[in-house]
């Protein structure tokens, strides 16, 4: 994301096989740690194949590899792109339980614009923004909008 070009880089392909792992996972564990390395571009216009393989389960870990492929356009062959190590741990009470209450009220994710209708209701038609400056944004970073529901919270720094 962040380029034209119909390839997609490591954090896009790691952070697909960290939502495959995900959804892997038998209910009540959550994600621990995640290793992934990324080995090779991959092409927006063809189609993945992630493949996550149970490594260990015990009471409370489950360790799960996860491999993004993707076949190659000129030989058909499929070609390693992503290799990922998920652990996930099984839920368990709190011993201990610590947060710094907010200094404000923050708004719900569901009352929170998704990013085009922010920028084009806050930004563009008040003239904050340049239209042709959002354009140029939407076309570079478009692709996220595909896989994101990214929704800045008003009262947070990003909006």
């Amino acid at each position: 994301m962040g380029n034209t070009t119909p390839i997609a880089y490591g954090g896009y392909a790691i952070g697909l096989a960290i939502q495959i792992a995900c959804q892997s996972v038998p209910d009540g564990f959550r994600l621990y740690s995640a290793l992934g390395h990324f080995l090779r571009g991959l092409s927006t216009d063809a189609k993945l194949i992630c493949t996550p393989s149970e490594l260990r389960r015990t009471k409370s870990f489950v360790t799960y590899r996860v491999t993004v492929q993707q076949k190659d356009q000129t030989t058909g062959m499929p070609r390693l792109c992503v290799e990922l190590l998920a652990d996930f741990h099984r839920d368990e009470p709190e011993i201990l339980n610590y947060s710094a209450t907010p200094t404000r009220r923050y708004s719900h994710w569901q009352h929170c614009l998704r990013w085009d209708r922010l920028a084009e209701e806050k930004w563009v038609k008040t003239g904050k923004l340049l239209e042709a400056k959002s354009d140029m944004f939407n076309t570079l970073f478009g692709l996220s909008h595909e896989i994101f529901d990214a929704r800045p919270c008003p009262e947070g720094v990003t909006a």
